[in-house]
């Protein structure tokens, strides 16, 4: 799995590995860098992370990240004050750590670990990432697997210990969300059409669940109004 520099890019509008999920190029999500430099967007439909600066108005491409093929890169989030961004693919279940150049504007990879734990070979698809506020923990969902990985950020090399795997309490865990406390986390499960409540230590990142599920019509997306 390499960066690549943009000149050397050629698959920005080609074909993935993949030929359901990536026929085409498909830019599942953008965010802005930390310090609002950059934009960066991630690509599950050509297997790349795509680096953009503001420049008079418009974006210039700077940099391409891309990966092996087929792994389908869904979501991205940036460690809070240490310069490493995680992204989750979809198609190979996967975490990259990637180390920012943030007077670049280009990543390198760290490390590669799976979202799944070891015995489990069966089907299964990334769902969402996210991370505790203090960077300390990051958790992924496993659609298939119905579970929620849970690992520790190493916060000097940005590497990831895997620490556990929660069942989500129902199928396909599309999305989920820590809410602004950081002591409670909140499972969207889309096939099973619930939500489910979670406790959350702070100390060990460790999830419980609470027994607490309602009913919600194929739920994909969880968000907290006010942070």
């Amino acid at each position: 799995m390499d960066c690549v520099c943009s000149r050397c890019a050629s698959r920005a509008w080609g074909h993935g590995h993949d030929a359901e999920r990536q026929e085409k190029a498909h830019v599942h999500y953008s965010d802005f860098t930390p310090d609002q430099r950059f934009i960066v967007t991630v690509d599950l439909g050509t297997d790349q992370l795509t680096i953009y600066k503001r420049l008079n108005g418009q974006l210039q491409q700077c940099h391409v990240c891309t990966f092996d093929p087929g792994t389908g890169p869904r979501h991205l989030v940036f460690h809070p004050t240490a310069p490493f961004a995680y992204v989750l693919s979809e198609l190979s279940s996967e975490i990259i750590t990637l180390r920012l150049d943030s007077e670049k504007g280009s990543f390198s990879t760290v490390q590669t670990v799976s979202s799944l734990p070891e015995h489990y070979h069966s089907h299964n698809q990334g769902g969402a990432i996210k991370r505790s506020a203090d960077g300390r923990f990051l958790y992924v969902s496993n659609r298939g697997h119905n579970s929620i990985g849970i690992y520790r950020v190493d916060d000097a090399k940005g590497t990831l210990q895997a620490v556990d795997f929660c069942s989500s309490g129902g199928e396909w865990p599309r999305d989920f969300e820590l809410d602004p406390s950081g002591e409670f986390l909140i499972v969207a499960n889309q096939n099973s059409s619930n939500l489910v409540l979670f406790q959350r230590n702070v100390e060990t990142g460790l999830l419980t669940d609470l027994q607490h599920s309602i009913a919600v019509p194929n739920p994909v997306c969880v968000k907290f109004l006010h942070q």
